[in-house]
């Protein structure tokens, strides 16, 4: 899970649309190695497709991308268990402002775009020219 309070449980699912359907990709074990002196990547071989994700994390910023044969149309969303408290206050296409427990903070998109398409999705990420690249920041 990413997000927990309580029983409140959300949780990121990698997607992609393929052959106009919207499909979950399924991968097999990740890899994970320590980069730097800060900073983890795990590199996750997908089933679904040829290829695999290639995910580069550290305190403050993250980025995921796609390697493989052929171009894909990926993206991440965020869905939560019913009625599910999450921390954000506004999302707009590249700034998420969030509050938790009286710390504010927020997300901003370097690459990728945020939307809200609704129903049980309360996120989806978006990425630009294959690469998604947040980074977390105090304040907003």
């Amino acid at each position: 899970y990413l997000w927990s309070k309580g029983d409140t449980l959300a949780g990121l699912r990698i997607k992609a649309n393929m052959d106009g359907k919207e499909i979950s990709l399924l991968g097999n074990d990740p890899e994970v190695k320590k980069i730097g002196n800060n900073e983890l990547q795990i590199t996750w071989p997908l089933k679904t497709v040829p290829g695999k994700f290639i995910i580069t994390c550290s305190e403050r910023k993250w980025a995921i991308r796609f390697a493989g044969p052929q171009k894909m149309d990926w993206y991440l969303d965020l869905t939560t268990a019913a009625h599910a408290e999450l921390p954000f206050i506004n999302i707009d296409s590249n700034v998420i402002q969030c509050s938790f427990e009286k710390f504010n903070y927020k997300i901003i998109a370097d690459q990728g775009k945020f939307s809200k398409p609704g129903s049980n999705i309360e996120l989806r990420l978006h990425p630009t020219n294959n690469i998604i690249s947040l980074q977390f920041d105090k304040g907003y």
